[in-house]
Parts: structure tokens; C-alpha cells; sequence
């Protein structure tokens, strides 16, 4: 036999035997859990801990068997997982969050309360706003959160654009209108209502108004490509870079579609498969739904 075709049979069934082990012991330790006992690996020893009188000596001495086994698969289930920044691929399609998912699903007139943009409008009161200002720094914004130029197909994808037309804000000057109030009223309306196609940029709606007291910032974004903090986050930079241009944001080295794939890709880990089963079997207990 030839030696090279021989040393990898060879390492194909050691693979294939410590895998089995690893599995043997990933059984054995769903068993002791299901009985309250919890172990955990703390540098390179096993540790347990058991309600009182759970730890039989027919456990242990099976525990004891399988304990470099059982350390293996405990390191493989709580290994790290890092999140790489992947600027290659930063354009290319990539899937939605189970959360951006529901979202989009929400939009479909074909369900039940269905037909409807998860959104967020806000209004800001300042004494002052210049316009073409707020224009200069959202156009800033737009280019430092690659988020601000996505897109969100009906397929059930989003996609980072590379270059997109500059941000226009509206501006809407009722400084001398006597029922500047009113207009107020017409722009929260129309705003509030968030109707907005996913397949085409921008999914956000930024505008100033000037009344004879104030000056209004009108905020209107889909929960699609930002949460609540998210868009918390982008409100506190956009007063930073208005108030000092010379104002230092810190860097941003991932983007959210490296969170993504990073976190698809937990769910071909021995982790993941344990949690899943264990929400498996724990949906059987739950209360119903009120």
C-alpha cells in the first residue's frame, strides 16, 4: 500500500474515533444534566456540581471514564467565536437576522395585521438649525454606517451599496407662517405613516423646519436597517459633528454583515445543536400563549 494513501486512511479513523468519543460524551453529559448535574471544563480540569445525592458512584466512575473526552467536547462547546472584519466580500449580498426577517415579513398585506413598516419618526426642538449644514453631516453619516446604504430585497437579502447619491434634506422655511403649527402637523402625518419601497435607498427620511420659535429636526428610519440604539447612536453623532467639525468619532473596523455571517455560522456548532435541542424540549413545558 502506498504509504501517503495509508497515513490518510490512517487519520481518517483517528477522526473519525475521537469524533465518536467526543459524541459519546456529548450523550453522557445530556444524560447527568437532565438529572441536575452541571459539569464545566476551568484550565484543563472537569468540574461539577450536583444537588445532593444526584452523584451516584455509578455516575462518577462513568464520568471518570469519559473525562478527556468530556473536557474535548466541553473546550469545542464553549469555544470563542471572533468576529472577522471581511472588507473583500463588504458588498456583497448577505441574509437578514431572524429580527430584520419578521420585519420584512410584517410588510406583507397577506397577513394578519399585516401590511405595515416596523419605523421610527422623532422630532427634535433647537434654537437653530441650519439646513445645508444638517445636509453636510448626514452625508457624512451615510458614508461612515454602511447600514444607511443598504438595501433589503423581497427575497430576503440586504446588500451594502457602494456609492449612492448625495442626501438631500428637506427643508421646509415657515419662519413667518402665522400656523406654523399646522405645518408641523401635515409633515408628522405624512412622516409617521413610513411607506417605503426596501428595494430602493434611502430607508430613512431626515428634514428640517423652521417656525418662527424653533427650528425642527424630523427623524424617520425603518427598524430594517437599525435598532433603537442604533439609531440613538447616529442622533448623538449627528449633534457631535454639528456642534465641532473637528469632532473625532471613533473608528469602525466590522460591519454588521460581519456580525451576520459570523453568527450564521455559529449554528454548525456543537453549541448551537446542545441549545437548540435543550429549547427543543423546553418548549414542551412552556406556559400557553395568553
Amino acid at each position: 500500500m502506498d504509504y501517503k494513501k495509508h497515513k490518510t486512511i490512517k487519520a481518517k479513523k483517528m477522526k473519525m474515533s475521537t469524533e465518536s468519543n467526543i459524541e459519546n460524551a456529548e450523550v453522557l453529559i445530556n444524560e447527568i444534566s437532565d438529572l441536575g448535574i452541571k459539569l464545566w471544563e476551568e484550565n484543563g480540569k472537569l468540574k461539577f456540581k450536583a444537588p445532593k445525592g444526584v452523584m451516584t458512584d455509578t455516575i462518577l466512575s462513568k464520568i471518570k471514564e469519559r473525562k478527556a473526552d468530556i473536557i474535548d467536547f466541553l473546550k469545542l462547546t464553549n469555544q470563542e467565536v471572533t468576529v472577522v472584519a471581511d472588507s473583500k466580500n463588504r458588498l456583497e449580498p448577505f441574509p437578514l437576522s431572524d429580527v430584520q426577517s419578521a420585519y420584512l415579513l410584517g410588510r406583507n398585506k397577506a397577513f394578519e395585521y399585516g401590511g405595515v413598516d416596523c419605523h421610527l419618526y422623532l422630532e427634535f426642538d433647537y434654537d437653530e438649525l441650519d439646513p445645508e449644514k444638517t445636509e453636510y453631516v448626514w452625508n457624512i453619516l451615510i458614508q461612515r454606517h454602511e447600514m444607511l446604504r443598504a438595501i433589503v430585497s423581497k427575497e430576503g437579502y440586504q446588500q451594502i451599496l457602494s456609492e449612492v447619491s448625495e442626501y438631500k434634506v428637506d427643508f421646509n422655511d415657515a419662519a413667518k407662517n402665522t400656523n406654523s403649527e399646522q405645518e408641523l402637523v401635515t409633515i408628522r402625518e405624512e412622516m409617521s405613516n413610513g411607506n417605503y419601497d426596501t428595494e430602493k435607498w434611502p430607508l430613512f427620511d431626515i428634514r428640517v423646519t423652521k417656525t418662527p420659535e424653533k427650528s425642527v429636526l424630523h427623524f424617520s428610519m425603518l427598524f430594517l436597517i437599525a435598532d433603537f440604539a442604533s439609531m440613538w447612536m447616529l442622533l448623538s453623532e449627528f449633534e457631535a459633528l454639528y456642534c465641532d467639525k473637528d469632532v473625532k468619532l471613533p473608528e469602525l473596523s466590522l460591519s454588521f454583515r460581519d456580525y451576520l455571517i459570523t453568527e450564521r455560522g455559529l449554528r454548525t456548532t456543537r453549541g448551537y445543536s446542545k441549545d437548540k435541542e435543550y429549547w427543543r424540549k423546553r418548549t414542551k413545558t412552556l406556559p400557553g400563549a395568553p
